[in-house]
């Protein structure tokens, strides 16, 4: 009968205790790194901010960043889509949630969500109109399941759908729509005489409107809105053709569910990018408690790049302010080139498609 002897476990790492290292390639490697480094510069230095004022003042610019790195239905095939697999997704959205929940969210409704629904369940003149833009970040979208009275209960929605000769009027609501006050387009779900059909609709039809949703407790830095359709016409063109019944918005939702677990995984890299002088004893412990919250990126400012960079439970008193707690992980990359993949039975070859720069320090 074997014992079990934890003083033959290996060394815990700090900065990887879950040990994902081990069981990443290099390539994948590369474009965590790639990730983070892109995140260090352009978002988390406005971050605190951003969760502060509730909304991303850039949202445009940083969506189009996020489209130029390859982010934005970046396991989806053709029409500009990376065609990343399955693990490479994983980990960006991993990264992406480690900076703030609201930022992976914007990710996930626009690949997982709004690009795949067209990409899935979508007509070639549909996938051409759309996602090459929404891959590109040129085009924001958004999915619009979820109602006021009826939660996620797709078989219960009270969005309607008719036919007026060729075209189809929708009336109905949608609630807790991400990226609704800035999408150009929604992919829109509403009951018809056949069930459940999917619509994609450009959001300058009139009467459409996206009004925003204020004063969320979570979230924060995520745009979220309710969406309002009076009498929407769209051509029969507008309809998802291949999506029948309740395994059109279902299959989505399980496509984003991949990601959000991912992204639920980032308290490792949290505590890996928080690096607290041993000389503050209150900044250790108060991070300490702080990171048993997989949202303490939105807590917690904390930069390597400022002089006034403190631990928020430490300004409680001003001795206790930190001399020093940066994140400070080193990643120097000069040139990552990320390549856009085709998953033949050929061995797969890196292009030169996207190609980034990097050199910055945690």
């Amino acid at each position: 009968m074997s014992h079990f002897d934890p003083t033959k476990l290996p060394a815990l790492n700090p900065a990887d205790p879950a040990s994902l290292d081990d069981l990443l390639t290099e390539d994948e490697k590369m474009i965590r790194t790639s990730v983070r480094q892109m995140l260090d510069k352009s978002v988390e230095p406005y971050i605190a901010e951003w969760f502060e004022r509730g909304e991303i003042p850039n949202i445009r610019e940083l969506t189009k960043e996020l489209g130029s790195l390859g982010l934005l239905g970046m396991h989806l095939e053709g029409y500009g889509c990376a065609g990343m697999t399955a693990t490479e997704y994983g980990i960006a959205c991993l990264e992406l949630e480690a900076t703030d929940s609201g930022l992976r969210s914007l990710v996930s409704v626009q690949g997982s969500l709004a690009m795949f629904a067209i990409w899935r369940w979508g007509s070639e003149e549909q996938k051409q109109q759309w996602l090459p833009g929404m891959a590109a970040g040129d085009y924001i979208g958004c999915f619009g399941l979820t109602e006021p009275d009826v939660g996620s209960d797709p078989g219960s929605m009270t969005t309607k759908a008719r036919r007026d000769g060729d075209d189809w009027i929708i009336d109905g609501r949608k609630m807790w729509i991400s990226n609704a006050p800035y999408s150009d387009v929604a992919v829109v779900w509403a009951m018809t005489e056949e069930g459940v059909r999917g619509f994609v609709v450009p959001t300058d039809t009139p009467g459409f409107s996206a009004p925003e949703i204020k004063h969320k407790m979570s979230l924060r830095a995520s745009a979220t809105g309710e969406l309002v359709l009076d009498g929407v016409r769209l051509p029969a063109s507008a309809m998802l053709p291949e999506a029948r019944g309740l395994k059109g918005p279902l299959a989505c939702l399980n496509e984003a569910r991949y990601g959000i677990v991912w992204g639920r995984s980032a308290l490792h890299v949290q505590a890996s990018r928080l690096r607290v002088s041993t000389r503050s004893t209150a900044c250790s412990s108060a991070s300490r408690s702080v990171l048993s919250s997989s949202h303490s990126r939105n807590l917690l400012t904390c930069r390597s790049n400022t002089s006034r960079a403190t631990c928020w439970p430490c300004t409680s008193g001003a001795a206790r302010t930190p001399t020093s707690c940066a994140r400070s992980r080193s990643a120097s990359v000069s040139s990552t080139t990320f390549a856009r993949r085709s998953r033949s039975v050929a061995p797969r070859a890196r292009s030169s498609a996207l190609t980034v720069s990097h050199s910055s320090t945690r």
